[in-house]
């Protein structure tokens, strides 16, 4: 009888492929920031203390709460894919929490750049550091491919 291996997954393989996947993911979070000064240089110039109009304030209000919510959607939903690639025995849900984490937390280095290039919001860049902070939090970890593969 011939053994079906197509279920067994190599940890640190795994690992060091989501390792290049989160990284690739983070310097795309730079990218955007960079993005956003190349297209509006003026943003650079933080000297200029010029007041936002009412509808701006309310419009990056709306944004930072948005943001927040996003990175609170993101980490409850990683917790949730761990928590199932435990129970499932599955490595690849360990990824699709690190990607899916990492998207969200993109979005809110998007909506950063959306109101510097929209309103001029000048400190955007708070949107992309919130953003990297995010990324950062949903590195994989070796802990998480091997909790997902110690059956194996």
């Amino acid at each position: 009888m011939q053994q079906n291996n197509e279920h067994r997954t190599n940890p640190d393989a795994a690992l060091q492929t989501m390792m290049v996947i989160w990284f690739a993911l983070l310097m795309s979070q730079f990218m955007l920031v960079g993005f956003a000064y190349f297209i509006k240089p003026e943003l650079l110039d933080l000297s200029d203390a010029e007041p936002l109009p009412a509808e701006s304030t309310l419009m990056i209000a709306a944004f930072a709460v948005i943001s927040i919510s996003v990175l609170a959607v993101s980490l409850f939903l990683r917790k949730t894919f761990l928590a199932r690639s435990v129970a499932e025995q599955s490595v690849y849900l360990v990824q699709t929490a690190m990607i899916v984490g990492v998207a969200l937390s993109e979005s809110v280095v998007l909506f950063g750049l959306l109101l510097a290039l929209v309103a001029g919001y000048k400190y955007f860049f708070l949107f992309g550091i919130l953003g990297v902070i995010g990324v950062l939090i949903h590195r994989p970890t070796k802990k998480a491919v091997l909790d997902a593969t110690y059956k194996n």
